[in-house]
């Protein structure tokens, strides 16, 4: 460490008022749930998340978490890619009907939701948690009056359907650019 440099890092804990203040303002719409799992977190134990389960990506997108549904819907993608070529490359040995083949690569979404969503509804608040510690600090960072810190931690925290829609609208156009590329009626 530079000589006059020390470490300011300091453990964000719902232990400290402040912080438990912060995150309520960020969080938004049901702070309360929130603060009860991350204290839980806090505590080392896992926190089950239904919303996080049943909708996954669209979740994320809705908590504002766009980094990690980037990450989610980039693996959904490959997966279903590497689904469909391996279905496809054995269709094409096997003489396999292309309808019965697109079946399968249908049914295979299914585990594929499932197990991406089952680690969402586990680890969902855990993600949150992490993702709403690391906004708080760097709005804390910023050297603003706590008055225009509030208003960015309201802005940058709560939730945004739009985010969630829009995330439908691109699976909805991927879908269809699928569809049209496979020559699909």
């Amino acid at each position: 460490m530079e000589e006059g440099k020390f470490n300011t890092e300091v453990k964000q804990s719902l232990q400290d008022k402040k912080f438990e203040r912060e995150v309520i303002t960020f969080v938004g719409k049901n702070a309360s749930y929130y603060i009860r799992a991350f204290r839980k977190i806090e505590e080392g134990r896992t926190s089950w998340n239904w919303a996080a389960f049943f909708f996954g990506s669209y979740w994320l997108a809705y908590r504002k978490m766009l980094r990690e549904t980037l990450i989610i819907v980039v693996i959904v993608i490959l997966l279903n890619f590497v689904v469909g070529f391996v279905v496809g490359i054995m269709a094409g040995i096997s003489g396999l009907d292309q309808s019965i083949a697109d079946e399968v690569v249908g049914l295979a979404a299914i585990p594929i939701w499932l197990i991406l969503n089952t680690f969402l509804g586990i680890y969902g608040n855990d993600l949150y948690y992490k993702h709403v510690k690391r906004k708080i600090k760097e709005i804390e960072d910023l050297d603003w009056d706590e008055e225009l810190k509030n208003a960015e931690l309201t802005r940058a925290g709560g939730t945004a359907l739009s985010y969630a829609l829009l995330l439908l609208l691109i699976f909805v156009v991927l879908n269809a650019l699928s569809i049209a590329l496979r020559g699909d009626s």
